[in-house]
């Protein structure tokens, strides 16, 4: 949250990246290495700069939205015993509220 308070208010992304540069240029002294790399990778920026890049929609609809049973699935069959039992119990719950 307070990342994206600090590009501001503008829906812009071309003016939220501009204020992303200038952050970055402003820190880039005490940042991490690859975040300091971030200044050269205009696509990174433009995705850090979006108000709602699809990436982060696609994320959200998983997190939040409707899931597919099948999704995980491969996860019980993978497990065993009492972990099976359990995952199955929970995934039925959440596949039936979804």
């Amino acid at each position: 949250m307070q990342f994206r308070e600090a590009l501001g208010p503008s829906s812009a992304t071309g003016e939220r990246q501009e204020r992303l540069v200038e952050l970055l240029t402003k820190k880039k002294a005490e940042l991490p290495t690859a975040a300091a790399l971030l200044l050269t990778q205009p696509v990174a920026l433009e995705l850090l700069a979006m108000r709602l890049p699809k990436v982060r929609r696609d994320g959200d609809l998983v997190a939040h939205g409707r899931r597919q049973r099948s999704w995980y699935d491969g996860c019980l069959t993978r497990s065993v015993g009492a972990d099976k039992a359990g995952l199955t119990i929970l995934l039925d719950l959440v596949s039936a509220i979804g």
